[in-house]
C-alpha cells in the first residue's frame, strides 16, 4: 500500500546501476518513502501493528503503553543509517524528476540532512565573484591553486624556515693573523742537532756565512768498499741452477736445526765481558768496520759560477748595445723554455677556484642569482640545479654572457621589477663579465618552454625537479633569516677582526672607507673590498687571511637558515649545515673601490644609486638659492694664454696613434717605439642628397666646396728602428695588428644640411669593416688626411655635377695651404687683387693657353715658396680634369714676385688695385711669426679662455695663416675672440642675431647686460695680456666688430668672404665700416659708473649699463631729487615697492 503510494508521488524505486555508491540499509515501512513526506495516522497504526503485533480491539490501557513505550525507543529504529560509515560521501538532496523523468536516490541521516543545510547557507557565497585580494595576491593565488590540485602531492606548500630567537653565527674564536704563518717557521727555538743529521746539516749550510742561496741540495750514495759492492760492481759468470724433483735429509740435519733451535730458547747466561779482537790486518776490511763514517753526504750547487758567466756575459753585451738592464738579463738568458710547463688557467671561469691563485674576479661564467624577499630583497647566490627554483622567486641566470631573468608564477611585484632592473643592469653596464650580451632573455613559468625558457633549464639540467612555491609569509622570514648569517671583518693590524657592529646584520655604505679593507662573507659568497687608499703588500696580507678563511669551509649548524640551500634541507638534497669545504659553485672574490659588482651592491641597505633618486623642490631649496649670491665672474689669467702648445699633432683611431698618417714615435717605460703607418688601399665617394658614386683613381683629391665625399683609408701599423742583439739597426720591420680601415666623411663650407646628414649615413652604410669614421670639415682637414693625397689635393668652388657654380671664365685663382710638401693643397678663390696676402703664395692658371703664374709675397717664407713650386709641377705632370685645361694647352710655369707683376700677370684679375689688399711692401717688419686665435665666453658659469689651434701646425715651420674666417664666424653670436698679431691684437665682437618664429626675443635686456659684462671681461682680459707677452712695450689692442672688419684685419686670413646679413645687422648698431675702437678708451667708457638721467633716457642704452639697475648709475644728489629718498632707504624696500617708484620716474 505505501509503494503504491509512493508511485503515485513520483518516486521511482533506485535500482543498483544508478546509485551503486550510496545503498543505505532501508526499513520496510520506510523503503519507496521520500524522508519528508508526511505519515497519515491510517498509515501509523498499521505499521505499527506489523512491527509490534498489536491486535486490533485491544483496549486503550495497552494502546497507551505501546504509544509511550514507541515514542522512547521506536524511534531509534525508524533512524536510517548509512552503509559506508562516516566517510561515505555526504550527497544532498536532488529535486524530483519531472514529466516521468526517474528520481535518484536521496536518503540520509538528520545530522546528514542538518550539515546539508548548513552548507546550503552558505552556498551564495560560491555565486559570488572573486575578491580581489584571492585574484591577484600571491596567498590569493596559492590558495586557489591548492583547491584545484588536491589530489597532488607536489602542491602542498612547502613550510616556512622557523625563525626561533633568529640566532647569529658565533663569532669565530681565532681569527687569522699574518703573524701566525711567520711564528710557525721563524718564531720557534732552533735544536741543536748533530753532524748525523745530514738534513739539518743542508740547512745550516743555507742559512750560513757565505750568503749564498742554495739552489738544489742532492743527497749522493758514497760507494763502500766490502766485496758485496765489489762484486755487483764486477760482472760475474751466469750460474745455472740443477733441478731436483726430491730433496735428501740426513740424521745431520736435524742435529744442525737443534742446535739453531738452541740459541732460540731462553737459557740462562752469564754476562762476560767483551774481549779485544785483533783488528785486521787488511785496510779495506778496517775501514768498513768502522761506524763512525758516513756512506752518503749532501751535494749542495749555488750556481755561483753559472751565474758569475751570465754577468760576464750580461757586461760584455751592455757595453755595445745601449738596452735596459732587464732587457740585457733577458738576452744573457740560456734558459730553455721547451722543458718547463707553465700552469693553464682558464680566465673564462671568472673567479678563481677555492684554494687556488687566479684573478679572482667577483664572477663565474655559470651563476644562477635568486631574488627574493618582500621589504628588502635579497639577491643570493645559489646553486645552479633544478632544485633551487621554485614558483615563488625570480631568478637572473648568466651563462657565457648571456643573461636570462625567469620569474615564477608566485612572484610579487618587487621580486619581479628588483629581478628586472639586475637583468637590465647587467647587460647596460657589462657587469658580471657579461661584455658581449645584448639584451635579457625574459621567461616567465606558464612559458618557460619556449625561447630563452630551454637555455635556462639545458644549463640547470632540466625542469623535472624544481619545486612549488611556499606560503605567503616565506618571505620576510627569508629575509630576516638571512641577514643573520651576514658574517664581515675588518683588516686591522695584519689580522681579520669581525666587525661586530656589522655582526649578522645589513652593511650599510658608509662603512665604505678608502683606508680600510673588509672581508664580507655572506656563506656562498665571500668578497676582499679593498680600499682605494691602501697600499699592496696591505692588500696581498688580507687577500691571503681572507683564503685561511675560505679553506676553513663553513658552520651554520647553529643558525636558523643555511645560506648555501636556504629553502631545502640536508635531507631534502641541500647543502648540510656544516662543511668543511665550500661547494665549487661557490665565489669568492676581490673588489676594489668603485669598481664594485650589481650581486655585491644589492647587499647593501643604502647603495646609493643617482638614477633613482627623485629630487623635489622645496620651500628650503628656493630660500637657499634666493639668498645664495650669484657667482661674480672674473676676468681670465693671461699668463695662462701665454706658453705655446708644443704637443705633436696626431689622429688617434682604434687607439693607434698614426701621427701625420706617415710614421708616430711615442715613449713606453723609457725606450721610445716608432711606427711606420703603411697605406694599403685609397677610395673616394661622391655623396648627393639621393645618390653616390665612386670616383675614379684619377680624382682622388679633388673636391668642390658644395659637395661632400667619403674617402676609405686601408693602412696598416708597422714597427722601426728595431735593433739587432749587438746594438745595430735590425733590417727586419715588424707588423703589428690586422689592416685597418678608416673612413672620412668631407663636408664642403657651401654643402647643405641634407648633404651633410647623407655624407653620415652613406659612411655607415659604406663601412662594411666597421672601422672608426671621422668627421672632416673644409679648410681644417687633419694631416693625416691630407698625406692621402700627396699633396694633390685641390678644392674647388661650386659642385661637381653643376657646371654653372664653378667659376666661370678662363682664369682661375689658388691659394697654397700646408706647411709640409705632402700636406700641401690647394683652396680656389676668386680670381680678384683683395684675395691676394703678402705673406702667402698663389697660382694664378689660365685653363684655355696653359699659362701658370706663381705668385709671392714680399713676406713670404722659402718654405711656402717651394711648396708653390711643387705644386704648380704637379699640376704640369699630371693637371686633374677638374681643373678645365684645354685638352690643346700645355702649362708654362712662371714665377713672379709681389711688386714686380707684368701686365699678362694683371690681365687675370679683375684689377690692379694694390690698394683693395693689405700689401707689405712698405712694411720694414719681420714676420716670423704665427698669428694666434683665442675664443672667449661665459656660457659654463665661468669666464673662460681656450686657443684655437691650427690642425697642420708643424714645431720648425712657420704658419702664416694658422686660421680661417669660419672659426670665428661658427660660435654661438655674439661672439669674442682675441686675435693676436704680435704687433697688434684684436678683440673681435660678433653680431645680435635677428629673431625668427621660435625664437622672436633674441636680444632681451638680460642677455644684452651679460653680453656687457663678457665684453668688458674680455677686454680687460686682453690688455692684460698684451702687457704679459711683452712687458716692457705692450702691442696696441683695438676692438673690431663683425662684417665691417678693416682690410688690415682681413689679410690675417687666407681668404675672406663678407657677408651681407651680417654687415647689415652691425650697421644698425651704430657701427661703421671698417671701424676700430681703441681698447683703452672702450673699456674706460665701458666700466663708467655714473650716467646723468637725460643719458639713461637714450635709447639704445651706452655700453654697459644695466637696464635693470638704472638708477644705481645717478648721483646721490640726482638719486634724492627725483626718487625723494637715499639710495640706502630705496635699497631697503621691497623688489615691489622699488618697481613702483621707478616705473613714475622712467627709471623702470
Amino acid at each position: 500500500m505505501l509503494y503504491s503510494m509512493y508511485n503515485t508521488l513520483g518516486a521511482s524505486s533506485p535500482t543498483p546501476e544508478k546509485s551503486p555508491k550510496n545503498q543505505r540499509k532501508i526499513k520496510s515501512y520506510t523503503q519507496e518513502r521520500h524522508k519528508t513526506q508526511p505519515i497519515t495516522d491510517a498509515e501509523k497504526e498499521e505499521a505499527e501493528k506489523e512491527e509490534e503485533g498489536l491486535k486490533v480491539g485491544s483496549s486503550i490501557k495497552e494502546r497507551l503503553a505501546f504509544l509511550k513505550k514507541s515514542g522512547d525507543e521506536a524511534w531509534k529504529k525508524r533512524i536510517g543509517k548509512d552503509v559506508g560509515g562516516e566517510d561515505s560521501p555526504v550527497k544532498l538532496r536532488d529535486r524530483p524528476a519531472r514529466q516521468g523523468l526517474d528520481v535518484k536516490e536521496n536518503t540520509g541521516s538528520i545530522a546528514d540532512r542538518l550539515n546539508q543545510i548548513a552548507k546550503s547557507s552558505q552556498g551564495w557565497k560560491d555565486r559570488v565573484e572573486e575578491k580581489d585580494v584571492d585574484q591577484f595576491t600571491v596567498e590569493g593565488k596559492i590558495n586557489k591553486q591548492e583547491k584545484q590540485d588536491d589530489s597532488l602531492a607536489s602542491s602542498t606548500p612547502r613550510a616556512p624556515p622557523a625563525p626561533g630567537a633568529f640566532k647569529l653565527p658565533p663569532l669565530p674564536k681565532h681569527t687569522p693573523r699574518a703573524s701566525d704563518d711567520a711564528e710557525d717557521e721563524e718564531g720557534k727555538l732552533q735544536k741543536s742537532y748533530t753532524v748525523d743529521d745530514p738534513e739539518h746539516a743542508a740547512e745550516q749550510h743555507k742559512t750560513s756565512e757565505m750568503g749564498v742561496e742554495a739552489k738544489q741540495i742532492n743527497k749522493v750514495q758514497v760507494p763502500q768498499a766490502d766485496d758485496e759492492t765489489f762484486d755487483a760492481f764486477f760482472q760475474k759468470p751466469a750460474q745455472t741452477k740443477e733441478d731436483s724433483e726430491s730433496v735428501r735429509v740426513s740424521v745431520d740435519d736435524f742435529n744442525e736445526l737443534f742446535m739453531d733451535a738452541g740459541e732460540i730458547l731462553q737459557t740462562a747466561k752469564k754476562a762476560r765481558p767483551q774481549r779485544r779482537k785483533a783488528g785486521s790486518k787488511n785496510p779495506l776490511k778496517s775501514l768498513a768496520a768502522r761506524k763512525d763514517i758516513q756512506s752518503e753526504y749532501i751535494e749542495i750547487r749555488t750556481d755561483v759560477a753559472d751565474r758569475e758567466l751570465k754577468r760576464v756575459k750580461r757586461q760584455a753585451i751592455a757595453s755595445e748595445a745601449g738596452l735596459a738592464e732587464a732587457a740585457l738579463a733577458g738576452l744573457a738568458s740560456t734558459e730553455d723554455f721547451a722543458k718547463i710547463a707553465l700552469k693553464k688557467m682558464n680566465l673564462s671561469q671568472g673567479a678563481v677556484t677555492p684554494g687556488g691563485m687566479g684573478r679572482m674576479d667577483p664572477y663565474k661564467s655559470v651563476m644562477l642569482l635568486q631574488v627574493k624577499g618582500r621589504r628588502h630583497v635579497q639577491t643570493r647566490l645559489v646553486e645552479p640545479c633544478p632544485l633551487s627554483v621554485n614558483s615563488g622567486d625570480s631568478f637572473v641566470l648568466i651563462v657565457d654572457g648571456s643573461v636570462v631573468h625567469w620569474t615564477g608564477e608566485y612572484a610579487n611585484v618587487i621580486e619581479k621589477a628588483k629581478a628586472s632592473d639586475i637583468s637590465t643592469y647587467i647587460v647596460q653596464k657589462k657587469d658580471l663579465g657579461c661584455k658581449n650580451a645584448r639584451d635579457v632573455g625574459s621567461v616567465d613559468e606558464k612559458k618557460q618552454h619556449l625561447g630563452a625558457g630551454k637555455l635556462f633549464w639545458k644549463t640547470l639540467g632540466g625542469q623535472d625537479e624544481y619545486t612549488m612555491s611556499g606560503p605567503p609569509e616565506e618571505d620576510e622570514i627569508y629575509e630576516q633569516c638571512m641577514v643573520q648569517t651576514n658574517m664581515i671583518y675588518r683588516f686591522e693590524d695584519d689580522s681579520l677582526v669581525p666587525y661586530t657592529e656589522y655582526w649578522g646584520n645589513v652593511p650599510k655604505y658608509e662603512m665604505l672607507n678608502p683606508d680600510q679593507i673588509f672581508v664580507y662573507d655572506f656563506g656562498p659568497e665571500m668578497y676582499v673590498w679593498l680600499g682605494k687608499n691602501m697600499p699592496f703588500d696591505k692588500r696581498k696580507i688580507a687577500i691571503k687571511l681572507a683564503r685561511q678563511i675560505w679553506d676553513q669551509g663553513y658552520d651554520y649548524s647553529e643558525c636558523d637558515i643555511n645560506p648555501f640551500s636556504p629553502l631545502r634541507s640536508e635531507e631534502d638534497g641541500g647543502a648540510p649545515a656544516k662543511a668543511d669545504k665550500r661547494p665549487d659553485w661557490s665565489l669568492f672574490g676581490k673588489i676594489t673601490q668603485n669598481m664594485e659588482t650589481i650581486l655585491f651592491k644589492e647587499k647593501f641597505l643604502d647603495w646609493p644609486d643617482p638614477a633613482r633618486i627623485i629630487t623635489v623642490k622645496g620651500a628650503d631649496t628656493d630660500s637657499k638659492t634666493k639668498n645664495e649670491p650669484a657667482v661674480e665672474l672674473k676676468a681670465y689669467d693671461a699668463a695662462v694664454m701665454v706658453p705655446l702648445d708644443t704637443s705633436p699633432v696626431t689622429l688617434c683611431l682604434e687607439g693607434q696613434n698614426v701621427g701625420r698618417g706617415l710614421n708616430w714615435a711615442e715613449e713606453y717605460e723609457g725606450l721610445w717605439r716608432e711606427y711606420d703607418i703603411l697605406t694599403l688601399g685609397l677610395a673616394m665617394w661622391h655623396i648627393l642628397e639621393f645618390d653616390h658614386y665612386q670616383l675614379p683613381e684619377e680624382c682622388l683629391g679633388q673636391f668642390h666646396n658644395q659637395d661632400t665625399y667619403v674617402v676609405r683609408w686601408q693602412f696598416l701599423v708597422g714597427q722601426k728602428g728595431m735593433k739587432n742583439l749587438k746594438g745595430g739597426v735590425s733590417n727586419r720591420q715588424s707588423m703589428t695588428g690586422r689592416e685597418r680601415c678608416a673612413y672620412f666623411f668631407w663636408q664642403g663650407k657651401g654643402s647643405t644640411i641634407s648633404e651633410k646628414g647623407a655624407s653620415a649615413l652613406m659612411t655607415v652604410e659604406l663601412d662594411e669593416e666597421r672601422g672608426p669614421q671621422v668627421r672632416v670639415t673644409e679648410g681644417k682637414e687633419p694631416p693625416a688626411f691630407l698625406n692621402l693625397f700627396e699633396g694633390r689635393m685641390i678644392t674647388y668652388i661650386g659642385k661637381r655635377e653643376e657646371e654653372s657654380t664653378n667659376t666661370q671664365g678662363s682664369w682661375r685663382l689658388y691659394a697654397i695651404r700646408g706647411e709640409l710638401e705632402t700636406e700641401t693643397n690647394l683652396v680656389e678663390v676668386p680670381a680678384k687683387v683683395e684675395c691676394l696676402r703678402s705673406r702667402s703664395s698663389f697660382l694664378l692658371l689660365n685653363i684655355k693657353t696653359g699659362y701658370l703664374y706663381v705668385w709671392h709675397g714680399c713676406k713670404c717664407t722659402a718654405n711656402t715658396r717651394k711648396n708653390a713650386l711643387a705644386a704648380a709641377q704637379r699640376l704640369k705632370n699630371k693637371c686633374p680634369v677638374e681643373v678645365g685645361l684645354h685638352e690643346k694647352a700645355s702649362i708654362v710655369i712662371t714665377e713672379v714676385e709681389e711688386g714686380s707683376e707684368k701686365s699678362s700677370f694683371w690681365a687675370g684679375l679683375d684689377c690692379k688695385d694694390r690698394d683693395k689688399y693689405d700689401t707689405l711692401l712698405k712694411s720694414p717688419a719681420k714676420f716670423d711669426y704665427t698669428p694666434r686665435l683665442f675664443n672667449m665666453t661665459s656660457v659654463a658659469g665661468t669666464f673662460e679662455v681656450s686657443e684655437v689651434l691650427n690642425p697642420c701646425r708643424h714645431p720648425d715651420y712657420v704658419s702664416a695663416f694658422p686660421f680661417i674666417q669660419t672659426d670665428l664666424y661658427k660660435h654661438s653670436q655674439p661672439a669674442l675672440c682675441l686675435i693676436d698679431n704680435k704687433t697688434e691684437v684684436f678683440l673681435w665682437q660678433g653680431w645680435w642675431p635677428e629673431g625668427t618664429e621660435e625664437d622672436e626675443n633674441v636680444k632681451t635686456g638680460s642677455a644684452h647686460a651679460r653680453f656687457d659684462v663678457d665684453k668688458r671681461l674680455a677686454m680687460e682680459t686682453t690688455l692684460k695680456y698684451c702687457k704679459e707677452c711683452n712687458p716692457s712695450s705692450p702691442a696696441k689692442a683695438y676692438l673690431v666688430y663683425a662684417g665691417l672688419e678693416p682690410k688690415h684685419f682681413v689679410n690675417l686670413f687666407p681668404y675672406w668672404e663678407y657677408r651681407e646679413d651680417v654687415t647689415s645687422l652691425n650697421l644698425k648698431e651704430g657701427f661703421v665700416d671698417g671701424q676700430m675702437d681703441n681698447m683703452e678708451e672702450s673699456m674706460t667708457e665701458l666700466c663708467r659708473s655714473r650716467y646723468t638721467m637725460a643719458e639713461l633716457q637714450e635709447r639704445p642704452l651706452p655700453s654697459g649699463v644695466d637696464p635693470l639697475k638704472l638708477e644705481s648709475y645717478l648721483s646721490d644728489e640726482e638719486f634724492e631729487e627725483i626718487l625723494h629718498m637715499t639710495k640706502e632707504e630705496f635699497y631697503s624696500l621691497p623688489k615691489w615697492k622699488q618697481s613702483d617708484l621707478k616705473k613714475p620716474a622712467g627709471l623702470f
